[in-house]
C-alpha cells in the first residue's frame, strides 16, 4: 500500500501462495485464457501446444521475467511479490493473518475458530 496502512484497527487476512505454484498455475492459465479467446473468434491457429514442455515453460517464465522488469508487473499482476501486498515499503505488516493458499482449509478454519466464527471451507 502506498499510503500507510488504510485498514489499520480492522483485522485483516490474506492468502498467499508458494511463487513456484503461482507462476505454473498462472502458465496453464494464460494458455488457456489464450486458447479460449482465439476459439471465440474462429482463430484455431496456434493453440495447439505443448504446455509439458520444458522449452515452452521456460520460454514463457523468461517473457514473464522480462515483462515484469520493464513494466513492474507481468500477467495481470500475477508477478508482484506478495510481499509488496504483505509489508509497507517501511517494512510494517500491513496484514494481521497471512494465510498460505497450499494449507488454506486447515489456516482458514483456524483463522474462523480464533474469532469464534462457524465458517470452514
Amino acid at each position: 500500500l502506498k499510503s500507510g496502512n488504510k485498514y489499520k484497527g480492522v483485522e485483516t487476512f490474506t492468502i498467499v501462495r508458494n511463487p513456484y505454484d503461482r507462476m505454473i498455475a498462472e502458465y496453464y492459465d494464460f494458455f488457456d485464457r489464450l486458447r479460449d479467446r482465439k476459439l471465440e473468434r474462429g482463430d484455431a491457429d496456434g493453440i495447439e501446444r505443448d504446455l509439458n514442455s520444458p522449452k515452452e515453460l521456460h520460454k514463457w517464465v523468461r517473457d514473464a521475467i522480462r515483462t515484469s522488469r520493464h513494466e513492474g508487473t507481468c500477467y495481470q499482476g500475477h508477478c508482484i511479490e506478495f510481499y509488496k501486498y504483505v509489508y509497507s515499503k517501511e517494512g510494517e505488516q500491513l496484514v494481521d493473518h497471512v494465510l498460505k493458499y497450499e494449507n488454506l482449509q486447515t489456516d482458514f478454519d483456524d483463522l474462523m475458530a480464533q474469532y469464534g466464527i462457524p465458517l470452514s471451507l
